[in-house]
């Protein structure tokens, strides 16, 4: 932003003093041509009159050497016989048009300039002609030029330099501001922005330091709030696993406390995930997709098999790894096939799928029932006044490694979800 000002006031400048300099520049030679021409044209009157007297003194007679007396300065007289005295070389033209009588003036192909004055004597006309040279045309002429230039670019430089004073104080804080957001967005909510610069900035800065306090606020809410459901849920969590425990079917009791086990876990993430929060997030350990999947469809493939449901899956046999913890994968297939069961009737068909997609994996959780409204297709979000958290989980786990959700129709017409997982 500084450098575009810079570059913008350069224009500006640069654009205000060429309006004015070249303008300048012309009208110094023009008056520098004017003023070489009125000291010929002084010159030559002063020839003149001298000469007039010199005639008169002379009786009227008009000779080279009452023409010599004349020459007080650098002139030439061109008598009626033809003769001339001085040593100026004057266009012929002119000097025969002062002969005629009338003053004459011309610029020659050399580029000097010939003025003639006719005076009148008993013997005829003489012709005093002056000659401008180029040269004193130009004089002072590039001086003035360069000093035109010398100030054009102080005139730029100077603006330029307090352009980019007036840029810094104004690019600063912004740059500050922009660096405190970035901060804020890896989760260092501690940061502040400076209240300086221009009002404008000010405000921005501001809000942004009120926005990082109601942020705070707001996650150490949801802290203090999760802690107190983490409590409240570790006494249930543990007499139900003592009731699991007194279970005498060993495999029953095994699963129960598999799952009290899971259940325990999976409020133990949720609570370091908030507490995570407003902190710069790590980098996921990566997982075995295939065999996260495959252990998790063994769970749900008892309760399916005890509603009578039957259950496809497709698992490929290679390691499949995503950038996600076992936990999340797990959390959004146990989200998605428990909307199956929640949204379906008992005997409803479903399958799990894992394969890949150009190198991507790809999870399809798809069922043979009614499928998803067209509305919730739209929010992204589940029907039967259902929350949508299951496939906000799913979502949010998409998202995670950079894939993504969609919702859809599946082969039997039921509800299709797919996760890319990359």
């Amino acid at each position: 932003m500084r450098r575009q000002v810079n570059w913008l006031v350069l224009a500006v400048t640069g654009l205000v003093v060429v309006a004015f300099v070249v303008p300048l520049g012309l009208l110094v030679r023009r008056q520098a041509v004017v003023r070489a021409q009125v000291a010929a044209e002084q010159r030559a009157q002063s020839v003149a009159a001298v000469l007039a007297v010199a005639v008169s003194a002379a009786g009227g007679d008009v000779t080279p050497a009452v023409a010599e007396s004349a020459l007080i300065t650098d002139v030439a007289i061109h008598l009626p016989d033809g003769g001339m005295v001085g040593d100026a070389e004057a266009q012929i033209d002119v000097v025969e048009a002062a002969r005629s009588g009338r003053p004459s003036g011309a610029f020659s192909d050399s580029g000097s300039w010939t003025v003639a004055l006719p005076v009148a004597t008993p013997k005829g006309v003489v012709a005093v002609a002056a000659v401008a040279s180029p040269d004193e045309m130009n004089a002072g002429v590039w001086r003035a030029v360069g000093l035109l230039g010398a100030l054009a670019a102080v005139l730029i430089a100077a603006s330029v330099f307090l352009a980019d004073r007036l840029g810094r104080s104004v690019v600063g804080p912004v740059t500050q501001v922009a660096t405190v957001a970035d901060h804020l967005a890896e989760g260092d909510l501690a940061t502040r922005a400076p209240v300086e610069g221009p009002p404008e900035v000010q405000r921005v800065a501001a809000a942004l330091n009120g926005l990082a306090d109601r942020l705070s606020e707001i996650i150490e809410g949801e802290r203090e709030a999760l802690a107190d459901l983490s409590h409240r849920l570790r006494t249930p969590l543990t007499a139900l696993r003592l009731q699991a425990e007194r279970t005498v079917d060993p495999e029953e009791r095994r699963a129960l406390v598999e799952q009290v086990d899971r259940t325990e876990r999976a409020v133990d993430q949720l609570i370091r995930e908030v507490r995570s929060r407003g902190q710069k997030p790590a980098r996921p350990a990566a997982c075995d997709a295939t065999s996260v999947i495959r252990e998790r469809l063994e769970f749900w493939r008892v309760l399916a098999d005890a509603q009578g449901r039957p259950l496809e899956i497709s698992l490929p046999d290679t390691h499949t790894p995503v950038q996600a913890s076992a936990a999340d994968v797990a959390a959004a297939v146990d989200a998605l096939v428990e909307n199956v069961f929640t949204h379906t009737e008992k005997g409803t068909a479903f399958s799990v799928r894992l394969r890949r997609e150009g190198g991507v994996p790809v999870l399809e959780v798809a069922d043979s029932g009614r499928g998803f409204d067209p509305t919730a297709i739209e929010r992204g979000r589940s029907g039967g006044g259902s929350t949508g958290l299951g496939l906000d989980i799913a979502r949010g786990l998409a998202e995670s490694v950079g894939g993504a959700f969609e919702m859809g129709e599946g082969p039997d017409g039921g509800a299709l979800v797919r996760l890319r997982l990359g």
